[in-house]
Order: structure tokens, then C-alpha cells, then sequence
């Protein structure tokens, strides 16, 4: 007679959900031409970080909002690009907020984190101009892939760098400085 090991069975949900998770996540982010365009003209972003207090994300992913919220908004301010108060929100075009998402699962061994990084904006239906609608218009993911628990925090802030970098980069395409030019000074 076969014995079954209890315990890896228990993993095969959490794999299962941590392989669809990954290969999902490239098809959530729309890094395009066409989202880029919708960066142009913003005057900065606001930075939200989704709940991560619920009990099973703090167990196999022990990760702390405000300090991804603190990352995220200390990259963006080296690229150049203004974080917005609640107060600045309310008074800027379209409301922009970047929106971080963190998604985990796991066991006491090893977890598996996605994170999303996504711009929303409110925008207008050009057939009805009086529809307004708060949508994601730029956005990007990826994932830690399944490593050890001990490596999830390090590897999850590693991977919204990443994210928050091609934020930066659709941003700064989307709106280029102006050239500069070169001082001469008369002898």
C-alpha cells in the first residue's frame, strides 16, 4: 500500500493557484503605445497599496503596506515624478492614482507573490461626454515565483521596483524633457 503524504498534498492548491497566478499576470499589464499616451500631461500620481491584513498574507507573505507604499513613493520621487496628497489629488485633472496590488500564497515553507502596478484615471466616453468613468489605464505585473518564506519580503519589494520602473519609464516616455541646451559662455 501506497502512503500518501498528507502534507504535500495540502501544497497541490496552493501550487496550482500560485501557476495560474503566474502565467496570468503578464496578460493583466498593458504596458502599450496606447496606455502610454494616457501618462501624458499627468502632474503626478497618488500612491495606494491594497489590505494586506488579511490573516493568510500576513502568514505566508509578511509584508508591510506602508513600507511598500514608502518604496514605491521614494522611486517615483528620484524619477522625477510628483506624488500627490489626498488634498492635491482632488484638485488635479482626472484624479490619477497608482494603484499597488499584491497578491500571495503559500504554505510555512515556501510563497508565491504577483504584483500589479496600475494608473486610474477618471476618463470620458467620447460618444457621451457626460459618462465619466475612474478606469485603469496603464498597468503592469509580474511575480516572485515560488521561493522560500524567508526570501518573500526581499524578493516581493525587488519585484514592485521592477514594476514601479516601468512606470517611470512608460511616464518619461509619455512625457520627455525638453532638450537641453548647452550654455556658452562669452570670453
Amino acid at each position: 500500500m501506497t502512503k500518501i503524504n498528507l502534507r504535500r498534498l495540502a501544497r497541490l492548491p496552493s501550487l496550482a493557484l500560485c501557476y495560474s497566478l503566474m502565467f496570468m499576470a503578464p496578460c493583466l499589464a498593458d504596458d502599450s503605445e496606447s496606455s502610454r499616451k494616457t501618462l501624458r500631461g499627468l502632474p503626478g500620481v497618488l500612491v495606494a497599496v491594497n489590505d494586506l491584513d488579511q490573516s493568510t498574507v500576513r502568514k505566508n507573505c509578511p509584508l508591510d503596506a506602508a513600507q511598500l507604499k514608502t518604496d514605491a513613493e521614494l522611486r517615483l520621487r528620484k524619477g522625477g515624478i510628483s506624488v500627490l496628497s489626498a488634498e492635491q489629488l482632488a484638485k488635479s485633472p482626472g484624479g490619477p492614482v497608482l494603484s499597488i496590488n499584491i497578491s500571495c500564497t503559500g504554505n510555512e515553507e515556501q510563497s508565491f507573490s504577483v504584483v500589479l502596478v496600475m494608473v486610474s484615471q477618471e476618463v470620458v466616453l467620447a460618444r457621451d461626454p457626460s459618462v465619466h468613468l475612474y478606469v485603469t489605464t496603464w498597468s503592469a505585473s509580474g511575480g516572485t515565483g515560488m521561493i522560500g518564506i524567508e526570501a518573500i519580503e526581499k524578493s516581493t519589494r525587488d519585484k514592485l521596483a521592477d514594476q514601479v520602473d516601468k512606470f517611470l519609464n512608460a511616464y518619461l516616455a509619455a512625457n520627455p524633457s525638453p532638450p537641453m541646451t548647452p550654455r556658452i559662455k562669452p570670453r
